[in-house]
């Protein structure tokens, strides 16, 4: 059992939040972990720290305070249980998946099973230890759903069934047309001349189209913007309560209000900011700080990108695609029948 699983086996039995060092004896105690580390509580709490800051909504723990772990009710799974795996091999998982690909795939995409191995092959990665293709095809589908939420954009790109590319193949591709590009500054311009009510009722409606259930919404406030709480229901099957910011700015959100919407959450509640602008560095480095919930940030340009998919203030025209037809077949007339 990994140390990880065993802190999460102690947690479940135990059915309260610990302070790491009591997990770490309970473990001990226990006879479901071993270790020759000379201060194995701060080890364990070091990995309930690590598995938090890597997966997010996704781990098995959440923290409740200083140096206390819980287990995390709310979880959004990812293809595989992140107890499963090792905490100290995923770090190197996004750099190998990313040499496999530029140096191994001749800008082709690769499943993720084929990539795990070769990087295996190359020593990219560990060959000790077991998981490894859900683990990295994991760690792929968290930077990619992390990075779009953010309005930025993932290294790699998602094929389905299992094929991974690399965003920079196709940059012209994914980045959409000019015309898609200069609607997205069109609607982000007329979100900010929009009057606050109908504001509301327009980001209110991305929110329901994007999964949003039971939504209430707090009156418009003083600083461009508004709250909005509710559970997103992922796959109808995995709800998670969430307490919305929503921020009507030209200017970019920082840490300090990443730290705000954090505190402002309640404890079974995960915290959201959704901006007309974009974060400073700063506040992506806060938004998964070690030991602390994350905090999921939606930029503007990924609010326009809601907005097009959905057809919130916008109008889908379609276009005539003319391609190449197979050749006519010849035409023969016989004798008799009425041809010159």
């Amino acid at each position: 059992m990994s140390t990880v699983s065993a802190a999460e086996r102690v947690l479940r039995d135990a059915g309260e939040p610990m302070h790491y060092g009591a997990i770490a004896a309970r473990m001990l105690e226990e006879g479901l972990w071993e270790t020759t580390s000379a201060t194995p509580d701060t080890t364990v709490g070091g990995l309930i720290a690590a598995s938090i800051r890597r997966h997010g909504a996704a781990s098995p723990f959440v923290r409740v305070g200083p140096g206390i772990y819980g287990i995390n009710e709310h979880i959004v799974p990812l293809p595989i249980s992140v107890a499963e795996v090792d905490v100290s091999f995923t770090a190197a998982y996004l750099d190998a998946a990313e040499t496999v690909l530029a140096k191994h795939a001749g800008r082709e995409p690769m499943h993720y099973v084929d990539i795990t191995a070769k990087a295996v092959e190359l020593g990219l990665v560990e060959a000790k230890g077991t998981g490894h293709e859900a683990a990295l095809y994991a760690r792929i589908v968290t930077d990619v759903h992390r990075a779009e939420f953010a309005g930025q954009r993932s290294r790699f790109s998602k094929l389905g069934n299992g094929l991974v590319g690399l965003w920079r193949w196709d940059r012209e591709h994914l980045d959409g047309t000019t015309e898609d590009r200069a609607t997205a500054d069109a609607l982000l311009l007329s979100l900010y001349e929009m009057e606050p009510r109908e504001f509301e009722l327009v980001l209110g409606q991305i929110l329901a189209e994007i999964g949003f259930e039971g939504l209430e919404i707090s009156a418009y406030h003083g600083d461009q913007g508004f709250n909005a709480y509710g559970t997103l229901n992922a796959a109808g099957a995995f709800p998670l309560r969430v307490a919305v910011q929503v921020k009507r700015w030209r200017r970019t959100v920082g840490a300090t209000e990443v730290r705000g919407a954090r505190d402002a959450a309640g404890v079974d509640e995960h915290p959201m900011i959704l901006t007309t602008s974009g974060f400073t560095r700063g506040a992506f480095t806060e938004a998964n700080v070690a030991g602390a919930r994350p905090v999921s940030l939606i930029a503007g340009s990924k609010l326009a990108a809601l907005m097009m998919e959905h057809s919130i203030g916008v109008r889908r025209r379609r276009l005539d695609v003319f391609e190449p037809a197979p050749p006519t077949p010849q035409l023969s007339f016989e004798a008799g029948d009425g041809s010159p």
